[in-house]
């Protein structure tokens, strides 16, 4: 065994394994999984929608938009692409709940799902002031965009 690694380790070879791998144990044991995100480089062009019609202060509203129409959309390679498409797309609020009530939202995603928004988008300073949200997924069940204040 090289002296210096026995030095460093201070002959705990078996704790090194632990030493090692516990920094990326306790990351990966913090996150908690969303569905699958699909972005878009031109999120921005979907906001005025989100917020014009379905933005409700004190709540968080969950929209959807048909899967195939937001596909192209993400697909978009350029502004004036992305600009034509966003017209194309059709949004359907499936629901909303007071602001922080998590537990109702369960009602509108899966627990998992709502733990995963929470935590990414609630649980952080970014969001500390927000009043308000719209979440957008597709058709298919993938998380697209927050619409937030």
């Amino acid at each position: 065994m090289d002296v210096r690694l026995e030095r460093i380790f201070n002959g705990d070879f078996e704790g090194l394994y632990d030493r090692i791998t516990s920094p990326f144990r306790v990351v990966i044991s913090n996150l908690t999984i969303m569905r699958k995100h699909k972005n878009s480089n031109y999120p921005n062009f979907l906001y005025p929608i989100l917020g014009d019609d379905f933005q409700k202060d004190g709540q968080i509203v969950v929209v959807e938009v048909d899967e195939d129409e937001v596909d192209s959309f993400v697909e978009a390679e350029t502004e004036d692409e992305a600009f034509e498409l966003v017209n194309e797309l059709h949004f359907y609020e499936l629901g909303s709940v007071e602001f922080g009530d998590w537990e109702d939202l369960g009602g509108l995603l899966d627990i998992d799902e709502v733990k995963g928004v929470k935590k990414v988008y609630f649980d952080c300073d970014d969001y500390k002031e927000t009043t308000f949200a719209v979440l957008l997924y597709d058709s298919g069940g993938n998380f697209i965009t927050i619409f937030s204040d």
